[in-house]
């Protein structure tokens, strides 16, 4: 299908732009141009780098990246919106940079890929399990949850790894928490 795509697509290129199809991001940038029919070579070309500066994840969003973007600012300490434009939102959370782009119906979030929240102290998982799997989040096992645009996410105790490497309780851990949606540090450290 992309291939297809990609010849009808050849066509209608100037030789300006052609060189945009070397992009190791030639689908999102025939999906750009399709969604939001931006054909200026300048302006695509500045999304592209966006793209590519670093590597940081880029969450697809069906015309929910700057409420999203917002929500999860008002989730997580020192967070901020760097950028924002109809199409592209630039956010960090807790100091690290994420993307959240304005793609279209075309693909949905799985628990494949999920971001995992290191929490120092009990009211830390308490914080981000209630903000996550508010207005419509779920909940799921073992410390795992979608929030209310589908994003999944690992709300894990620090102290996990310290109990996970005592061989003396290893399994009383895995056997308490496999119990467990919210994960509880005081459960885990008293088995």
């Amino acid at each position: 299908m992309m291939s297809l795509k990609k010849s009808s697509f050849l066509l209608n290129l100037s030789n300006s732009s052609k060189h945009l199809l070397s992009s190791p991001y030639f689908p999102s940038t025939i999906l750009v141009m399709e969604n939001f029919k931006v054909t200026n070579p300048f302006i695509l070309k500045l999304i592209l780098q966006k793209m590519t500066n670093s590597i940081y994840p880029c969450l697809w969003f069906d015309g929910q990246a700057q409420t999203a973007a917002k929500f999860y600012c008002s989730v997580f300490k020192n967070s901020k919106i760097i950028s924002d434009n109809q199409m592209v939102v630039i956010f960090e959370l807790d100091g690290k940079k994420f993307m959240g782009l304005n793609g279209g119906p075309h693909y949905k979030f799985t628990e494949a890929v999920s971001f995992v929240v290191d929490c120092e102290s009990q009211e830390e998982i308490d914080h981000y399990w209630t903000k996550l799997t508010a207005d419509g989040g779920e909940e799921g096992r073992c410390g795992w949850l979608k929030d209310k645009f589908g994003v999944s996410w690992q709300i894990v105790p620090t102290v996990l790894s310290k109990l996970m490497n005592n061989p003396d309780k290893a399994q009383k851990v895995i056997a308490a928490f496999m119990k467990m949606k919210k994960f509880d540090i005081k459960t885990l450290e008293e088995v």
